[in-house]
């Protein structure tokens, strides 16, 4: 049966903005169970570790897949905040995300290892390459900020309009909000955001027959 492989990689348990990740992820996968033919993977909380992300990788024996994580970064790695475990590092297991679309919401990433990951294999790769915040009681407008783009991807936008009509809608929430601190911190959010690798894709491509 054809499926679409998908790992949400999620430091809800993260002490500073764990509860921001996990309210990102109670938005987003309504969005993927409507559909049957993804087969989902959730890496959350105490699971969110080095080991067991890898051994979910190995599991799809090398097909293709979408990988999303909410978590906090480096220039070069996807970081468990309270354990300072690196998760995902340049140079040392960026092979696993071959053959994936890369979707992420971490601070500094899109300096060096998005484009790392293409390198390896990875088909295309979302994030940011400064630091990304939310605002407290502004959760909900930065959590569709967030979400956006992968949302657009999932109804059939390619991922280049996806990220484009993202970047347009950061600006419209921009535009109703009234607190200057929230204004500047979406538009760094809007302004960091990066693409690398394949930006025609759509979700048809990671279809496994």
């Amino acid at each position: 049966m054809a499926n679409i492989h998908t790992i949400f990689a999620f430091d809800t348990s993260d002490s500073s903005m764990g509860q921001f990740f996990d309210n990102t992820l109670l938005d987003l996968l309504p969005e993927f169970y409507k559909n049957s033919f993804f087969n989902i993977f959730q890496i959350t909380g105490d699971n969110f570790e080095r080991s067991t992300l890898e051994d979910s990788f190995s599991q799809l024996n090398g097909e293709k897949f979408i990988f999303i994580a909410y978590a906090h970064g480096s220039n070069d790695a996807i970081l468990c905040y309270d354990s300072h475990e690196k998760i995902i590092i340049k140079n040392v297991n960026c092979y696993f995300l071959g053959n994936s679309l890369v979707y992420t919401f971490c601070c500094h990433i899109g300096k060096e290892l998005g484009e790392h990951l293409v390198s390896q294999n990875a088909l295309t790769f979302i994030g940011y390459d400064s630091e990304v915040s939310y605002i407290i009681g502004l959760e909900q407008e930065f959590i569709d900020c967030a979400n956006f783009a992968i949302k657009a991807f999932l109804i059939g936008d390619t991922i280049d309009v996806a990220v484009k009509k993202s970047k347009k809608y950061h600006t419209e929430v921009r535009n109703n909000l009234t607190s200057p601190i929230a204004k500047i911190t979406i538009s760094k959010n809007k302004n960091s955001m990066v693409l690398f690798g394949k930006q025609d894709l759509v979700i048809d491509d990671l279809i496994n027959p």
